[in-house]
């Protein structure tokens, strides 16, 4: 196996043997739609060696080696309907660790808004629950908000996992244009089946708002990555993401440089996603990068699945 060391350049370049995607990825990070994620350029480490490969198979080799092949019965095209608590229309973040040998992991966030008009308000000391079903499997994980809880008129509520599907640290976040701050959080306490979240790649499942014991509502149910473990490697022109079997065929994955965009070719007998990389119109340059696993439409707004962010480098290879 021959892996070429990335060296930066300037100046303007065909594309192949120049664009190389860097797969640092965020440490502990969030994402929301374009308009609002935390930190679209990145804060992980910065740019190192690509993975950037003389021989297709060799990587295929590296990108599928963490693929897993475990299956659920999952609803990618659920018409279940909300009841008083909706997934948001508007967010599709999520949040992204370094996981061990060259892997990284990354998580969709959970948010939820009323299906209203009004804001969730809840009264001061009130008890507060959210409540997570995993539907496919059964099993259910909460967050239950502590006694210092003050009150709040929330538009919507986000809950950020860690990449690896970790609950730990993690802390609701309660967005209330009333407060100075953009969004609140309270300490409280994880309870029941939290290892859920990162026992599958992706799971199904739907949020509930409970209140005093009383169900404010519950979302349909809907498929998210959780704990998705994923490599990145290329040849001059073609890019190579991990592709767990629990994907299902019927979905698309894009990957998203500037304004131009390039669907992937799913490989499940090799367990990659595979894409083109002499489809996209981009100049020389460094670039912010976003793969979406999204419902099968290539026209924005879609469900997206998962997303993974990340950053491409124009090199020289020797």
């Amino acid at each position: 196996m021959r892996r070429r060391q990335a060296v930066a350049l300037t100046g303007v370049f065909g594309l192949a043997g120049c664009l190389r995607m860097q797969n640092n990825t965020p440490s502990d990070t969030t994402g929301g739609s374009e308009e609002e994620r935390d930190n679209p350029d990145g804060g992980g480490p910065p740019p190192g060696e690509s993975n950037a490969y003389d021989s297709r198979s060799d990587a295929i080799a590296f990108v599928s080696e963490p693929a897993t092949d475990g299956t659920l019965d999952l609803d990618w095209g659920t018409d279940e309907l909300p009841d008083g608590v909706a997934y948001s229309r508007g967010s599709s973040g999520g949040g992204g660790t370094t996981g061990p040998a060259d892997t990284y992991y990354n998580s969709s966030q959970f948010s939820i808004e009323p299906t209203s008009s009004e804001a969730f308000k809840i009264d001061a000391d009130a008890d507060v629950e959210i409540r997570f079903d995993d539907v496919a499997r059964d099993t259910t994980a909460s967050f239950v908000v502590g006694d210092e809880f003050d009150g709040i008129e929330a538009t919507r509520i986000r809950i950020s996992l860690g990449g690896e599907g970790s609950v730990t640290k993690v802390e609701p976040q309660f967005f209330d244009r009333t407060r100075e701050e953009t969004a609140t959080m309270f300490a409280g306490e994880w309870t029941g089946d939290t290892d859920m979240f990162y026992e599958a790649t992706f799971g199904e499942y739907a949020v509930e708002l409970v209140v005093d014991g009383t169900s404010r509502g519950r979302t349909g149910s809907r498929v998210l990555g959780m704990g998705y473990q994923w490599r990145l490697a290329q040849t001059e022109s073609t890019c190579f993401l991990t592709r767990h079997g629990l994907v299902s065929e019927d979905v698309e994955a894009t990957l998203r440089i500037e304004r131009s965009h390039v669907s992937a070719n799913q490989r499940p007998d090799e367990g990659v996603f595979e894409f083109d990389l002499s489809a996209l119109d981009v100049d020389a340059g460094a670039y912010n990068w976003t793969i979406e696993i999204h419902e099968a439409s290539e026209q924005r707004p879609y469900h997206i699945y998962l997303p993974i962010y990340g950053r491409a480098i124009e090199i020289q290879v020797p």
